[in-house]
């Protein structure tokens, strides 16, 4: 049951902050990347879930384990991207273009 609840609770969370530190009107490849782990962490999971509930009989289940693996190393690689992106854009905010620091110097 966690393992159903989880890719929702990062996948949103992490799509709310690159909404937020990207905002634009459409989603961008940047915010999908989110999305992308997101689905990619289901379909892995449901994978371990026919590897497991049809355990004794491996015939047939090969594809199953193929598309779970791909969707792990997809899920991982799009959480890579999307953590980047949101630290990135942390850093911009905060230090880079729009800093803090500079607009109370220039109101002085």
């Amino acid at each position: 049951c966690l393992d159903l609840v989880y890719p929702f609770c990062y996948g949103l969370m992490l799509l709310g902050l690159l909404v937020r530190l990207y905002p634009r009107r459409e989603l961008s490849p940047i915010h999908l990347s989110a999305v992308v782990a997101m689905v990619a962490d289901l379909v892995e999971n449901y994978c371990i879930h026919m590897l497991l509930t049809s355990y004794p009989m491996r015939e047939g289940f090969d594809w199953v384990a193929q598309v779970g693996s791909t969707a792990g190393v997809i899920k991982w690689t799009a959480c890579a991207i999307s953590v980047v992106c949101v630290l990135f854009g942390a850093f911009r905010s905060c230090c880079g273009k729009g800093g803090g620091s500079n607009n109370e110097k220039k109101n002085e």
